[in-house]
């Protein structure tokens, strides 16, 4: 008898990780946002459960997109903050101002400039090569 187990309690995540993400890769490429959103998630989870902490930043980054495309401004906006959150906090700086860049595209656009701009300066300040003397 085999019992199905959940994606995270796999033996495989990775795999499950690396067929997911083309699922939404492909699925964005297709204009199938909502689909590409929910497949990000997944994938997203999947990350968390594998402490992979780049494949949870490129997973929120593109749910960012997602939602953006299907005009969940707010939405992407969280999300791309939670990546950029990430990024700091292990050291992936290109994938932090690369979230960050589209926050503020994003946040100028729906009137949020001057809070996304204070969430840059935290997160810099968090940034030792930024910081002050």
């Amino acid at each position: 008898e085999c019992a199905a187990t959940p994606a995270v309690e796999s033996k495989m995540p990775v795999i499950i990780a690396t067929v997911t993400k083309n699922l939404a890769e492909l699925a964005f490429a297709k204009s199938h946002y909502g689909e590409a959103e929910q497949y990000f998630e997944g994938l997203d989870k999947l990350a968390s459960h594998m402490l992979d902490p780049q494949t949870k930043a490129d997973a929120l980054e593109w749910r960012g997109l997602s939602q953006e495309k299907q005009g969940h401004y707010e939405r992407a906006i969280e999300s791309w903050k939670a990546a950029a959150t990430v990024c700091a906090s292990t050291d992936l700086l290109e994938s932090k101002e690369k979230n960050l860049r589209h926050l503020e595209r994003v946040a100028a656009f729906v009137g949020q400039g001057d809070d996304v701009a204070r969430f840059r300066r935290r997160l810099d300040a968090t940034d030792p090569e930024r910081r002050e003397p």
